[in-house]
């Protein structure tokens, strides 16, 4: 049996290439988080990874910081377009001379591990694509209360890396608060809903096989059989 190579011209290439995707509503996700802690300076060389609260507070000059991974790892293709990505978190307790207060996200850039990281060994932090959430407009945020944080602008900067950059979301208090204090559910707790993400994601291109094909200059070789 011999083969017989044929070249395919970059037109048949990107004849393919703009094949319609076989889907192209929107697509909806949910991720629970894959690990979380809270980092205290009040004790800054103890690790709470396996704590049922997520601390944020700001009191005194001291701080508690929280940290919360989600591995949404093969859940987006290159392609895909992030339409909205939401971290929802259930308030445990709730303490603040005043309310409203403000909840301020950020990125970490280094990997950190929730069972060993402390306060004093604390990964990098961005707040290049911070968001800042109010909280407690209403007043003291009663247990169970779901805070929705919007993660968008972080999740499509991890998403534009195409790598391993996604080492989770910094939460401070602040940074206008004086003083204020949060407890969330971490994933430890067994009585209340535990952090989750959800995503809703536009597919890329698709060809009836499920590939995306790249634009460019080259010719593709296909064999077949005579």
């Amino acid at each position: 049996m011999a083969w017989i190579f044929v070249a395919v011209s970059v037109a048949t290439v990107f004849a393919i290439s703009v094949v319609p995707a076989l889907n192209v509503a929107s697509r909806t996700f949910d991720a629970q988080a894959s690990g979380d802690t809270y980092l205290s300076s009040y004790a800054p060389s103890s690790p709470y990874g396996t704590a049922p609260v997520l601390r944020v507070s700001r009191e005194g000059g001291n701080e508690n910081w929280t940290l919360i991974q989600f591995d949404i790892v093969g859940r987006l293709r290159p392609g895909d377009v992030v339409v909205k990505a939401t971290m929802r978190l259930t308030v445990s307790d709730a303490n603040a001379p005043n309310w409203p207060v403000v909840v301020t996200t950020g990125r970490s850039l280094t990997a950190w591990q929730e069972n060993v990281t402390t306060f004093a060994t604390a990964p990098l932090f961005s707040f290049d694509t911070s968001t800042a959430t109010v909280i407690g407009t209403g007043g003291t945020p009663s247990r169970g209360t779901i805070v929705s944080i919007d993660v968008t602008k972080q999740l499509r900067r991890w998403h534009s890396y195409a790598g391993p950059s996604n080492f989770g979301t910094v939460l401070k208090m602040g940074p206008t608060v004086g003083n204020g204090a949060m407890g969330f559910v971490s994933r430890d707790n067994t009585d209340l809903q535990k952090p989750l993400i959800e995503v809703t994601f536009q597919p890329g291109p698709r060809t009836p096989y499920g590939y995306a094909l790249e634009f460019g200059l080259f010719t593709v070789a296909t064999a077949r059989t005579k």
